[in-house]
């Protein structure tokens, strides 16, 4: 890496053009400011999807191949990102490192714990880019921009049906399947979902 990308220990003089978040190395800088832009240069071969980071893009790819390398050595479940078998190891071990710094709880992954933090700062970082909408979780704002914009990525698998969200999708599915996995606590009767149990 060359000198002036490069900062000395402690520094962090390479300044994101959007916000107030500062970088040590220039290209972590870079790769931050993608997020603002929403430039996604890496296109899944499969999908065709598009990621602002070819590692993600990678690990995306994994989906369509069904290819789970890291194992979980307490329950043998795979898993495409090793990150995320980490994680689904503390499940068993218990292991909570990520603490809130406003109250006392802990997590499992560090951006839960921003996530729940932001409950206290009230800050919501993600707008709505057809709306005045703010969100504090990423994801949360993708999926209501999808009402604005129509999409439904999630297909049913026996009908010609197409949802918003997979969990929409995956109680459509139920439907076709006959499934009830949730029983009534006073009977023995079982229903689709759970908000009537």
């Amino acid at each position: 890496m060359k000198r002036n990308e490069m900062a000395g220990i402690g520094e962090k003089p390479f300044k994101c053009q959007c916000c107030e978040k500062s970088f040590s190395v220039k290209s972590a800088c870079v790769r931050h400011e993608k997020t603002h832009t929403r430039e996604k240069p890496f296109k899944c071969q499969l999908c065709k999807k598009g990621f602002s980071f070819e590692r993600y893009c990678k690990q995306h790819e994994m989906i369509h191949t069904e290819e789970r390398p890291y194992k979980c050595c307490f329950c043998e479940k795979g898993f495409s990102v090793k990150s995320t078998c980490k994680q689904h190891e503390m499940i068993h071990t218990g292991e909570k490192p990520f603490k809130c710094q406003y109250c006392e709880k802990s997590f499992i992954a560090r951006d839960k714990c921003k996530q729940h933090e932001m409950i206290h700062t009230g800050e919501r970082p993600f707008k709505c880019q057809y709306c005045e909408k703010c969100f504090s979780v990423k994801s949360t704002c993708k999926q209501h921009e999808m009402i604005h914009s129509g999409e439904n990525p999630f297909k049913c698998q026996y009908c010609e049906k197409s949802f918003t969200f997979k969990s929409q999708c995956k109680q459509h599915e139920m439907v076709h399947t006959g499934e009830k996995p949730f029983k009534w606590q006073y009977c023995n009767k079982s229903l689709v979902t759970e908000e009537h149990v």
